[in-house]
This record gives structure tokens, C-alpha cells and sequence, in this order.
């Protein structure tokens, strides 16, 4: 202990030295202070890839109070000196490369050649292009589809976003992908969105038109089960397998009170087995006994390759006193489609891509997830 405060006394009295001699050259205590936190730091800039040091790269390094501007040498390296040590943010451009920013920390520990840190910039030409259109069904009583402009779309490598754009009038976006030819691994995410929704409701006074506010559409969810303005509601039982996806009827078909065709709106998937149609009159009639048969298809990934066949719809019994069918005025409900890299593989999940590649992507955000209030 006599020896630490022996040190310490000695430490105080060489500080008093160099702040009583700063003072005469004419610094004060403060700047010394500042100059005993400053360092030098060097960034080396390379080419992703090939390794090979960048020169002519602009970097700007951002501290808590200052701002430092440096050129790449021949060497790819860019010299600071007397830079405040502590957290910075770090950017390089270059023409013909991608712009590169990134958080560090500016740290001497002592060492007389200060710090330094080393950075990849990516070609511009080696990029991979993920592409296409965006559309979306706000209008439940028309086939007809818009095209969202602003959605704002990310390239994610390891949580980072590395690319990112944002749909034009046109429902129209492009992604240039960072990479090189060895590839990289990376996701591509498309946001949630809300929508007023223009919706038909039966009402006892008839057909009535309603907006649902705030409908939601979740791009990788299943689209939810519209309202039906229809006077007989036919129903798929649900899907064998807990993660399928639900089929529904699109219209019937009805001869002198006898229901004679079935046509589905959507196949679903995870169904191994005869399935029921269920049919509810809402002005009469009884009796229908009708099933659908499913269908294995592997070129699907699992559990999407148990779907219906819509060619193999059994109409045991047609019932009796069914009234003329009045169709839905809402369109049948559209899953989300085309957020896929594959049949298996969605966009959210990791994909390698390499220079060169051009994935034409069209998603669609279908019918909506999640009904908003109906007013």
C-alpha cells in the first residue's frame, strides 16, 4: 500500500510537471488533457474478394465532437493522427465500389503506433440483382390489383442491411446486392402493411359495401377468411396437418335446386384424405353430400405437397330445394405469393447469391392477414 501511494504521489507530481511546462508553452490544463486522450488510427481498406488494397478511397470518421477526412494510399491505407479516442463511425467511397459504413472504437491501450482497423469494400460490377413487382388487393370486390408505391425493401446479411429500395408508382423494385464471385449468404425482407380494405357485407336489408380500416397484411402469414355475401356457403374441412393451409369454394354450381358443381378458390395444402364439403343454405334446401379427394404432388416441399384436386370433387348427393346461387361479391381470399426464392425456401430465410445472378421475384400480398374494423 506504501508503495501505491508512493507511485501515485510520484504519477501527480510528473502530471504537475508537464501541465506547469504546457502552461508556458502556452497550453492549458484542458488541452493537455485532450492531447493525452487523442491517438493515431489508421484505416486499411481492401477489396472484397480479392484482398488486394484499395487506393483513392474517401474516409470519414465521425467522433463524438470532430469530424476527420483522409485519402487511401497506394498502400489502401488512410492515416489520422491526434484523433479522439472512444466510439466512431467509420465511411468509405469510392467510385465503382459500394459505399461502407461502420461502427469501431478508436483505442491507443498504449501503444506508441496507435490503433487501426481493417475494411472490405464490394465491387459494384460483381453485385447480384434481386428484382420484380409488389402488389396488393385492397378492393375485396374487384379482381383487380394495386401496385403500393414506397415500400421500402431490405437486403439483410447477418442482421446488417446491406441494400435496400423502395417500390415505385408502379409497385416496381430492385435490389443490387453487395457480393462477390464466392457469393454470400443473405435474406431479403418485405414489411407488414395496413390498408383500408373496400369489403361487401350481407346485411339483413341485402348486400351492403363497408370499409374494413386498418386491414393488415403480414407478407409470409396466410391470408385470413372473408366475410361471404353468397346465399349457400360451402366449407373445405380443414387441412390434415396443423401447419396446412386451408382451401376454400370459389362458386357453385346449381340445377333445379340440386347442387351439380363445386369449383375451389384455392387448393390448400396439408390434406392426405377425402375431405368434406360442408354446405349451409341460407333460403333452404338440405341434403348435399360432397367430398374432395387430395392430391400428392412432390415437386413441393413438405406439407405443401398434400394438396385437393379440384378435378376429383365427388358429389354424392346434390340435396334438393337449393335456391338459384347468388355468388360472393368478395373475391375469394388470395394467400400471399412469391415470397420464395424456391418452392421451399423463403425470402427471410438464407439464401446464397453470387455475382452475376438475377433473381425476378413478384410477390404478391394477397387479400390481407388480419380483417380491420368494418364501419
Amino acid at each position: 500500500m506504501y508503495k501505491l501511494r508512493n507511485y501515485l504521489f510520484l504519477l501527480f507530481i510528473g502530471f504537475g510537471i508537464v501541465f506547469t511546462s504546457c502552461e508556458k508553452d502556452g497550453l492549458t490544463e484542458e488541452e493537455v488533457l485532450n492531447m493525452a486522450q487523442e491517438t493515431t488510427f489508421a484505416v486499411n481498406v481492401k477489396e472484397e474478394g480479392t484482398n488486394l488494397p484499395l487506393a483513392g478511397v474517401d474516409v470519414t470518421i465521425s467522433a463524438s465532437s470532430n469530424v476527420y477526412t483522409s485519402v487511401s494510399d497506394e498502400f489502401g491505407v488512410a492515416y489520422f493522427e491526434n484523433i479522439e479516442q472512444g466510439d466512431v463511425i467509420i465511411a468509405l467511397k469510392k467510385e465503382g465500389y459500394f459505399n461502407l459504413t461502420q461502427e469501431a472504437e478508436v483505442f491507443s491501450n498504449g501503444r506508441l503506433a496507435g490503433d487501426n482497423i481493417t475494411m472490405n469494400m464490394y465491387a459494384e460490377e460483381m453485385a447480384a440483382i434481386v428484382k420484380g413487382s409488389v402488389r396488393i388487393q385492397t378492393d375485396l370486390t374487384t379482381t383487380a390489383f394495386e401496385h403500393p408505391e414506397g415500400i421500402e425493401i431490405y437486403a439483410k446479411y447477418n442482421n446488417t442491411t446491406i441494400a435496400s429500395a423502395k417500390t415505385d408508382a408502379e409497385g416496381n423494385y430492385s435490389l443490387l446486392i453487395p457480393t462477390t464471385a464466392n457469393g454470400r449468404y443473405i435474406t431479403i425482407h418485405f414489411p407488414d402493411l395496413v390498408f383500408d380494405q373496400k369489403i361487401a357485407v350481407r346485411e339483413e336489408s341485402g348486400v351492403v359495401m363497408k370499409t374494413a380500416k386498418g386491414t393488415i397484411f403480414r407478407p409470409y402469414d396466410k391470408a385470413m377468411a372473408l366475410p361471404s355475401t353468397a346465399n349457400i356457403l360451402a366449407t373445405v374441412a380443414g387441412p390434415n396437418y396443423s401447419n396446412g393451409r386451408q382451401a376454400y369454394v370459389e362458386s357453385l354450381t346449381v340445377e333445379s335446386g340440386v347442387i351439380s358443381g363445386v369449383e375451389l378458390g384455392d387448393i390448400g395444402y396439408g390434406y392426405s384424405t377425402y375431405s368434406a364439403i360442408y354446405i349451409n343454405s341460407l333460403d333452404g334446401g338440405s341434403g348435399a353430400n360432397i367430398e374432395v379427394d387430395s392430391d400428392f404432388d412432390g415437386s413441393y416441399c413438405y406439407p405443401e405437397y398434400y394438396r385437393l384436386d379440384p378435378n376429383d370433387i365427388s358429389i354424392y348427393s346434390g340435396g334438393t330445394g337449393y335456391p338459384d346461387y347468388e355468388p360472393n361479391v368478395n373475391v375469394s381470399t388470395m394467400h400471399p405469393g412469391g415470397f420464395k426464392w424456391d418452392l421451399c425456401d423463403y425470402l427471410n430465410e438464407t439464401e446464397r447469391v453470387e455475382s452475376g445472378d438475377v433473381y425476378l421475384i413478384d410477390v404478391n400480398y394477397g387479400t390481407g392477414t388480419e380483417l380491420g374494423e368494418i364501419q
